[in-house]
């Protein structure tokens, strides 16, 4: 009588396959030494994960055995040439990972390409829809390019742009913690250098925006980190100033009341009971050059304390909610400001506008501090 044995399960499979692939192999390697014609025999005793990596064994007679490698390895354990019966140079063989990520960087490429294209197509048709002549646009463009009136004309649109920005309230980066002077404890270089970023940041915000505000910049002193990231832009500070931006002379560390009249800072800080529901033309508000991941604890309202001067915090819980970190960056606040003013105090459309989508932003329920 025959007896009949039950199948094997899948995962049988897998563990007998593994197990003989685990057992110890030897393989001899005779290494002939000339001059004398001794034979050195040599055992070498590998696992299975230590011989499915090796890409070549060198044979007596100088021919080059190249080892297959095995399909259950990994991308990284398998060989990365191709062999080759002649001993010839072996051709590279790209990874499984390095193909995926070349086929990853194509298909963003020819995405970019395709948005780029579609824009194009969406720009043509709005303007052939509005009757607009497009080549006859380019060509007052080239005209406009090649006798300088173009960049005469944007100069004298901006300049009247930034003529208003006088009647508006004003915006000041207080860079004093970016300086070692501070008895709060300094900031590291990455953090300065992260500051340095915001304070540019806010000025092509303000460049950009329809409404500019007055910009300005407090303890830029000439050898600290932030003055000198900053210099490295060409044209700092002279071509910043007509853009509505001021900056002290850099003689002293703390420079921002004799940038600005003390009864017109309101430091802006998140630990002040005071909320800021209406923008004053009148006023200079001041946002914290910290940019320490909510490690300097309640640095910005002792060092409006240490001013004398009024202190507020923006409406945000009174207006939006989100699960994120309620720390916002230098730019994002002045962002905010920005909107603020041109909605007309509207705290809520300027929060979800600018607050960004990472931080999973809801409008609040209720009429909010608008």
């Amino acid at each position: 009588k025959l007896q009949l044995r039950p199948a094997p399960t899948m995962s049988d499979l897998k563990e007998e396959a593994v197990s003989d692939k685990r057992k110890t192999m030897t393989m001899v390697l005779k290494d002939t030494t000339e001059g004398d014609g001794n034979t050195e025999t040599t055992e070498v005793h590998a696992k299975y994960d230590q011989t499915s990596n090796q890409s070549r064994a060198t044979m007596n007679d100088g021919t080059q055995l190249s080892a297959s490698p095995d399909p259950c390895d990994p991308p990284s354990k398998r060989s990365r040439t191709e062999p080759t019966s002649s001993g010839a140079a072996a051709t590279p063989v790209l990874s499984k990972s390095a193909a995926k990520k070349i086929a990853r960087q194509l298909r963003i490429k020819e995405k970019h390409a395709l948005k780029k294209l579609r824009v194009k197509e969406e720009r043509a048709a709005r303007a052939a829809a509005s009757g607009r002549d497009m080549e006859a646009e380019r060509r007052v463009v080239a005209e406009r390019t090649a006798d300088g009136s173009g960049k005469l004309r944007r100069l004298e649109a901006e300049t009247a742009r930034f003529a208003g920005a006088k009647n508006r309230f004003g915006v000041c980066v207080d860079c004093y913690y970016g300086m070692d002077a501070w008895d709060g404890g300094s900031m590291t270089l990455k953090e300065v250098n992260s500051l340095s970023q915001q304070v540019m940041y806010c000025y092509s915000a303000n460049r950009k925006s329809e409404q500019p505000i007055r910009l300005s910049a407090s303890s830029l002193r000439a050898g600290t980190t932030v003055y000198d990231n900053l210099n490295k832009l060409e044209g700092f500070p002279e071509r910043w100033r007509p853009r509505a931006f001021s900056c002290g002379a850099g003689d002293v560390d703390d420079d921002i009341l004799k940038l600005h009249e003390k009864e017109s800072l309101v430091y802006l800080t998140s630990d002040s009971k005071n909320v800021l529901t209406e923008m004053d033309d009148s006023k200079v508000y001041v946002i914290g050059g910290i940019v320490d991941r909510n490690r300097l604890r309640r640095a910005a309202i002792s060092r409006a304390e240490a001013l004398g001067v009024a202190h507020a915090r923006l409406p945000i819980q009174e207006n939006v909610d989100f699960n994120a970190t309620k720390v916002l960056t230098v730019n994002h606040v002045f962002e905010i400001l920005d909107k603020v003013g041109k909605y007309g105090n509207d705290w809520k459309k300027a929060l979800l506008e600018v607050l960004p989508a990472r931080k999973e932003v809801k409008e609040r329920d209720g009429d909010g501090g608008d």
